[in-house]
């Protein structure tokens, strides 16, 4: 791995990953305060889920594509945050 990749994916994450921090508040505002529990357990619970199939699904890539094209996955990590880049605008 070059350093390179390591900054292109800090810059990155950012995009994918600030969607969870603005869940919560939004929520919270918008929900009573019993409906928070339930609503704040099913969100948790969704992004275990995607967090553990998506390891496991890039790992499983990474694996594949490694000895043909070691920047694949960069790739399509960088496409798949620039989706959620677009959608979030």
């Amino acid at each position: 791995m070059y350093s390179w990749q390591l900054y292109a994916g800090l810059l990155i994450s950012p995009y994918a990953d600030y969607q969870n921090s603005l869940t919560f508040p939004m929520l919270s505002k918008w929900l009573k305060v019993h409906e928070r529990n339930h609503a704040f357990t099913l969100v948790t619970e969704i992004n275990t889920i995607i967090t553990t199939f998506g390891d496991s699904i890039f790992n499983w890539i990474y694996s594949k594509t490694v000895s043909k094209s070691r920047n694949f996955l960069l790739l399509l990590a960088a496409g798949l945050s620039t989706i959620s880049f677009l959608l979030n605008m």
